[in-house]
């Protein structure tokens, strides 16, 4: 909190978000605003050593979301939960650190009604 009020008062960004995926038995994200609104996104953590491009894929997802037109907050929602399913549903690729599957979203328009049903089926 103190680190994100900081960079929110002396850097000045309209938002901070802090990740949460190595801390604790969920992963839980947090967003700052220069308003102090806090919001968190919670999901599960997976175990899995596939986790390669997480930072980079959750922050483009931000990114698109938010060149469509879409507010701050629900871009950083939408991104936590299309992580949490590249996450879950990766490819097992590779020796060591694989990458994420960057299709996974997909499986919300052939699968589970809800993301909340798609993160729970194993």
């Amino acid at each position: 909190t103190t680190a994100a009020k900081r960079i929110l008062h002396e850097l000045g960004p309209r938002v901070v978000i802090i990740k949460g995926g190595h801390i604790g038995d969920d992963a839980t994200d947090y967003a700052f605003t220069k308003d102090g609104d806090v919001r968190t996104w919670t999901s599960p953590k997976y175990d899995t050593v596939h986790t390669h491009g997480t930072g980079c894929t959750f922050s483009a997802v931000i990114t698109a979301e938010l060149a469509k037109g879409r507010d701050v907050m629900d871009a950083i929602g939408i991104a936590k939960d299309y992580i949490a399913l590249a996450i879950k549903h990766n490819p097992a690729l590779g020796h060591g650190c694989g990458p994420v599957n960057h299709m996974a979203y997909g499986l919300l328009v052939n699968g589970p009604q809800t993301m909340d049903e798609l993160l729970k089926n194993d």
